[in-house]
């Protein structure tokens, strides 16, 4: 059955192909956009976590709705459909921020298994971010709130040691943590808790973004940020490719990787969103069944990725 599959799908037009991942997806948007709009109408007072929770997804479906416009084509002169084209380079880098933020958000709301820790989580993300508008020049009707974002950086970082206390945790991994919290480095990281078999934390790992494959698909999945990254970037290489693109058949093929890439990457999304933020399953699961299986079989085929690229490396 699965080979009669491949045959009518190897068969297939690409343009059809195409059409029905963007329709995949287009479905997929529909449903994110429910449950958001449904889920804030009814949770109108949450924390500043949850919040934050919710505005992540709306980013993704934002930049899901980008994708799918600039999929169609843009005209490279207005009001002239002939110099219509599909610029995929725009494109690979919403994907990119798509595919940093799903790791963001796995790392700080779907891997802890306490409150505690998935606060220390937030936190380390806020500090990061609160920093970056500590460097550089600042205007000086700026300079008040830079002092405030000062003290709020010192604050959070307070919290973080006194979060730390309350952990069943080694002092070396506890001074790991604290230590991420005072780093410099202005770059956004996940990161992990890694327990021993009686649940206590021996080791705080920092996962870079060029890492995140390993986490999110398995140790032996092709670096596919660095992929995402070779595309976008003003190099060499990318000013290469770009113009390579412009061949009808390789630009179908690049496009269909890319959609192919966000249906799958929206079912880690949905699932994440619903089985993270108190209230979104209850809304999920009033959907029609279409629509909860479609998300349901992106995500397993999603996980799927992980367990083989796992298999695969247990078996070499």
């Amino acid at each position: 059955m699965e080979n009669d599959i491949e045959k009518i799908i190897a068969n297939m037009p690409k343009d059809v192909i195409l059409n029905i991942m963007r329709n995949n997806v287009e479905k997929n948007c529909e449903t994110m956009f429910k449950l958001s709009y449904n889920w804030r109408k009814q949770h109108k007072a949450t924390n500043e976590k949850i919040d934050f929770a919710y505005y992540m997804f709306q980013q993704h479906l934002a930049n899901m709705r980008a994708i799918l416009e600039l999929s169609n084509g843009i005209e490279i002169y207005s009001n002239h459909p002939e110099t219509k084209v599909i610029e995929p380079t725009t494109i690979i880098s919403i994907v990119r921020s798509v595919y940093e933020r799903m790791f963001i958000f796995h790392c700080i709301y779907v891997l802890p298994e306490t409150e505690i820790e998935q606060d220390i989580l937030l936190y380390l993300w806020i500090i990061k971010g609160l920093k970056n508008r500590q460097v550089g020049y600042v205007p000086q009707e700026f300079q008040e709130k830079k002092e405030r974002e000062r003290d709020e950086i010192n604050k959070i970082i307070d919290k973080i040691k006194d979060y730390s206390n309350r952990l069943n945790i080694i002092q070396e991994a506890k001074d790991k943590i604290i230590g991420y919290a005072k780093n410099k480095s202005l770059t956004p990281k996940g990161y992990k808790y890694i327990k021993n078999a009686n649940h206590v934390i021996i080791d705080f790992e920092e996962i870079s973004l060029s890492k995140a494959s390993e986490e999110l698909m398995g140790t032996t999945f092709p670096p596919i940020y660095n992929y995402f990254s070779m595309h976008s970037h003003p190099s060499y290489l990318g000013t290469l490719q770009f113009s390579q693109l412009f061949d009808k058949e390789v630009n179908k093929d690049f496009m269909r990787t890319l959609i192919v890439s966000i249906a799958l990457f929206q079912g880690k999304i949905i699932s994440d969103f619903v089985n993270s933020v108190e209230g979104v399953k209850e809304i999920f699961e009033t959907l029609p069944k279409e629509e909860q299986e479609n998300c349901r079989m992106n995500n397993q085929i999603f996980q799927s990725l992980k367990e083989s690229n796992e298999v695969e490396q247990e078996d070499s």
